[in-house]
């Protein structure tokens, strides 16, 4: 804040008052005000009008000057700013730029992240040529490419080798690409960070792609009570009820098409259903009852129809944008890897 204090006669201020403005222009990037043309005493002086009963009135008007402000986290994209893309199809309702461009910023890395609106069958061209931009730190990739990702690496890491979807991919300096998975480690870190513990839950997971995938493995090694894995397509559901079950024998898993009667005590959305408005709900509202949780996997809306209906319903409601925050830290350094500590 800057602050004038103005210095009279006293005498001066006995006899008289006037109402005077003084205009302080001021920077938000700095707590001096900005330097002024010099003006001549007589324009600064108040006028004393010849009557002394009057009172001296000095208005002080700030004047905020409000500087452009970049969107790059670091202020200035240049040469040297180390890129990274995040692969979606579709892309407006991805929350990821904003979130990790903001940890960019706040950690320091010269680092931007940009959306990349991809198809299926233009995916494998998008990353062939990725291995050539050497500028590129690593690629954020979602819905649906995480599973189809896995067989387009050099190698995977080991949450990504376990699941078989790959969520974030790191450019090493001579192409190669590595990929690992982190929406699991995700998807826990924000029920632990709402209070939720998943261990000994009864978990109704609907969905068996690739963020299925990696929060089922990762409820699993919560030790959950039992998992029913429930999709539209009856045999993905198996193959990944299958799988899990080779890494984790000891937990009651079952797949099927539609819902099993339960109760459950967690239920998680892992579908895309809920990003529109015309979606129905992906498990039966009967299933719903009070005090227990219901998850999503769905970032945008914030509030599904689901969440809507089970929050009418007594349930507690966990959005989807806890996932992500959980893991953008371990998202961005994934993807700039070496790259952070030249920042």
């Amino acid at each position: 804040m800057s602050s004038i204090v103005a210095a009279s006669n006293p005498d001066s201020m006995k006899q008289s008052a006037a109402a005077s403005s003084i205009s302080i222009i001021r920077s938000e990037e700095s707590s001096r005000p900005l330097a002024l043309p010099p003006r001549p005493p007589e324009l600064l002086r108040p006028r004393i009008p010849p009557r002394s009963s009057c009172r001296l009135n000095i208005r002080l008007r700030i004047i905020t000057i409000r500087p452009m402000k970049s969107h790059h986290p670091t202020g200035t994209i240049s040469g040297a700013t180390t890129l990274v893309g995040i692969l979606a199809d579709p892309i407006a309702h991805i929350q990821t730029p904003q979130r990790l461009n903001a940890w960019f910023r706040d950690e320091g890395c010269d680092a931007v992240l940009v959306p990349m609106h991809v198809t299926a069958n233009d995916l494998e061209r998008l990353v062939e040529g990725a291995r050539r931009i050497q500028n590129l730190g690593g690629l954020i990739v979602t819905v649906p490419h995480k599973e189809s990702m896995t067989r387009l690496c050099d190698r995977l890491g080991e949450e990504a080798a376990m699941t078989g979807a790959v969520n974030a991919v790191q450019r090493m300096p001579d192409g190669r690409l590595l990929g690992e998975n982190f929406d699991g480690k995700g998807f826990v870190g924000g029920l632990r960070g709402r209070g939720i513990d998943p261990k000994g839950h009864d978990v109704l997971l609907a969905g068996a792609g690739g963020a299925a995938r990696a929060i089922g493995f990762a409820l699993a090694r919560e030790r959950i009570g039992s998992l029913v894995i429930a999709n539209r397509n009856r045999d993905r559901a198996q193959e990944l009820a299958d799988s899990i079950h080779r890494n984790f024998p000891q937990l009651p898993i079952a797949a099927t098409r539609d819902e099993a009667p339960g109760p459950f005590s967690l239920i998680v959305n892992a579908t895309t259903l809920g990003m529109k408005e015309s979606d129905e709900i992906p498990v039966a509202e009967s299933l719903l009852r009070p005090g227990m949780v219901v998850a999503e996997a769905v970032m945008k809306p914030a509030r599904t129809k689901l969440l809507d209906k089970a929050e009418r319903h007594g349930c507690h409601v966990h959005e989807g944008r806890h996932m992500l925050e959980a893991q953008i830290e371990l998202l961005g350094r994934f993807v700039l890897g070496s790259r952070q500590s030249q920042s």
